[in-house]
This record gives structure tokens, C-alpha cells and sequence, in this order.
């Protein structure tokens, strides 16, 4: 059986007053959607469904989420997951898991991009730890 689907307020508004356009622009803002995600979502609910899959996403992963993943941005993209499919934290984080254990070359993308970043944040460690070492040895003496 068909769930009824639960718009923001201002979007149901926007709906009841026959403007498309403002209810998908609402949905777009308050859960961060897509363009074809929350028209999706405004017709179904103009239809009284769901489009939501329940539990872990099925199918068409978020493109957003595929993006913030080979920028290394692994915490965008369980957040663009949740928003998208209405999973919580930990679905969310095991959908992305999964996709990314689907795909080899956006797992090997992704974690290309990390190895990059953290030589940075240790060569700042290491200097960090170098100045404190200077500044004790000047203190000291």
C-alpha cells in the first residue's frame, strides 16, 4: 500500500495553491534535492504516494552523492543520500558503503583523493611539532 508523502509545509501550501514550481523550489531548499528528485517527490505526493524507497536505496544513486565522492567527501555524500531517499544516519551510511563496494573505480577515485590531502595535514604536524620543539628549546635554555 502506497505511503502518503510528507511535503514541508510551505511546499503543501505551494501545492493546494496549484504552483508546481514554488513547492518543488521549496522541497529543492529545505532537503537539498535534486531538481528531478523533488519534482518527482511534489508529483507523486500530487498523486497521494511515496516515491521514497524504504530502507536502503534502491537503483539510481544521487549523482551528488557520486560527486562528493570523488572529491573524497565521504560525509557529503551519506548527507546527500539521506536527504535524498529519507534513510537515517546509519542506512544512509551503509547505502553509500555499498555503492561504493559496487563500484571498484569510484571507490579507487575516492580514495585517491584522500591520500592527496593527508600528506598536507601531516607536513603541518610535523611543523607544528618542530615550532613547539624550537620554542621549548629557546624557553629552556
Amino acid at each position: 500500500m502506497p505511503q502518503q508523502i510528507e511535503l514541508p509545509d510551505a511546499a503543501q501550501q505551494a501545492l493546494r495553491q496549484g504552483d508546481k514550481i514554488a513547492a518543488i523550489k521549496i522541497l529543492r531548499e529545505e532537503r537539498g534535492l535534486g531538481l528531478a528528485e523533488a519534482k518527482a517527490m511534489v508529483e507523486q505526493a500530487e498523486r497521494g504516494t511515496d516515491p521514497r524507497p524504504q530502507g536502503a536505496p534502491e537503483g539510481k544513486f544521487p549523482l551528488a552523492a557520486v560527486v562528493a565522492l570523488k572529491q573524497g567527501d565521504k560525509i557529503g555524500a551519506i548527507k546527500i543520500v539521506r536527504t535524498s531517499f529519507g534513510l537515517g544516519l546509519k542506512e544512509a551510511k551503509d547505502a553509500v558503503e555499498a555503492h561504493l563496494a559496487e563500484d571498484p573505480a569510484l571507490r579507487a577515485a575516492m580514495d585517491s583523493v584522500v591520500q592527496r590531502r593527508r600528506p598536507g595535514a601531516l607536513l603541518w604536524i610535523v611543523a607544528l611539532l618542530v615550532a613547539a620543539g624550537l620554542v621549548y628549546f629557546l624557553v629552556t635554555r
